[in-house]
């Protein structure tokens, strides 16, 4: 890449995220129609960075529209299985230290998580039955899972979570620092969430996490292994409606689809 040259990273509708390359370095460059899009984002990482937190702050931040976010470039791999147990710990490590920041309260829209959890639940399952009617008879067991979790879930709500801290949103450097991005999604919530989407993307990692959150102090609650084993089937039935119906990736939705129900313990 020359200085001034730029590669599309991500593209949706309204929005697209480029990396520019400048003469002070690399940066990410993201621009959105929506005049509020970043708004969120830039809260996120002042309120991670401040707590110590490895997320950078942002370079600028505009309010648009068009909106436009510039934050610094940052090298490293995504969090994988292949990484020794010390780096998959210590990412459990920092989601017990997400724990350590009050999240905003955003059910979207919803009194309450469970109650998100619920609605949330019942648009997965229509949209299952539409696409694998006789594979989705295996969820008749979820809304009474539902309920019966619905109370330690709410207790479990009490700070922040990422809510959608996938492995590649956590970067490991080839000396092994690690650095978050993408954490928009920062939010009130179950930690039990973090803990399941990891677990739908690298599963036989997700032990030797648990252990670094546990033993950072990280709170479970009543019922931990039943709720992550919960969210992770709902994240994967989301996760695979995503990719079939916004990427039109039908191959990874297939694959999602058979693993729901997965549990690598």
């Amino acid at each position: 890449m020359g200085v001034g040259e730029r590669v599309v990273l991500a593209r949706r509708a309204g929005r697209v995220t480029t990396r520019v390359r400048t003469s002070g370095g690399d940066v990410v460059v993201k621009e959105s129609r929506d005049a509020s899009e970043f708004v969120r984002e830039v809260t996120a990482r002042e309120t991670l960075a401040r707590a110590g937190l490895p997320v950078a702050e942002p370079i600028a931040h505009r309010v648009g529209p068009p909106s436009v976010l510039r934050l610094p470039w940052v090298d490293g791999e995504a969090v994988n299985e292949q990484h020794p147990d010390s780096v998959l710990e210590r990412i459990g490590a920092l989601l017990a230290r997400v724990r350590e920041v009050e999240g905003a309260v955003d059910f979207a829209g919803n009194e309450t998580w469970s109650e998100w959890m619920g609605g949330w639940l019942s648009h997965a399952l229509d949209w299952w039955t539409g696409e694998r009617p006789d594979d989705a008879r295996r969820g008749a067991d979820l809304p009474g899972r539902l309920e019966h979790l619905s109370s330690s879930m709410e207790d479990a709500c009490s700070a922040a979570i990422l809510f959608d801290g996938r492995p590649d949103h956590f970067l490991v450097a080839d000396g092994g620092g690690i650095a978050m991005i993408d954490v928009e999604e920062l939010r009130r919530g179950d930690p039990a969430m973090d803990i399941a989407v990891l677990s739908l993307w690298i599963p036989t990692a997700t032990a030797r996490i648990v252990r670094g959150y546990r033993a950072a102090g990280g709170p479970v609650g009543s019922l931990f292994d039943e709720r992550v084993s919960f969210y992770r089937t709902l994240r994967t039935l989301a996760a695979a409606e995503w990719h079939r119906d916004q990427l039109a990736d039908a191959d990874t939705a297939c694959i999602l689809l058979d693993r729901v129900g997965f549990d690598p313990r």
